[in-house]
């Protein structure tokens, strides 16, 4: 059963042009730690979503398509948030060290 799934999903990739590395990195997305608040049925849902999703041409999605489309924006926002806040601190305790350092230097 599992392997006819991934035969199907490698065919709707392929026919509509989506590189199994894009998916990869979409599904990989989903499950990132940062994309907290999404429960385990959540992320199954999304990755479910995926192949009719990403695989259908803006102009030609559906509703239900366009949907999950914006849930993954949502999802890769919070991410990307996420990411820039612990870049932030980091910047900051950096700055908070090297200003130490000059001070033990002088």
């Amino acid at each position: 059963v599992e392997q006819e799934a991934a035969k199907r999903l490698q065919g709707t990739l392929r026919k509509n042009g989506v590189t199994k590395g894009t998916y990869t990195g979409i599904v990989e997305a989903i499950n990132h730690p940062f994309a907290e608040g999404l429960t385990e049925e959540v992320r199954k849902m999304l990755v479910a979503m995926l192949p009719e999703g990403i695989c259908v041409a803006m102009d030609e999605r559906q509703e239900a398509q366009e949907v999950c489309i914006r849930m993954l924006g949502e999802v890769f926002k919070s991410i990307t948030a996420k990411m820039q806040e612990q870049i932030d601190e980091a910047t900051a305790a950096l700055a908070t060290v090297e200003t130490s350092k000059a001070a033990l230097e002088a």
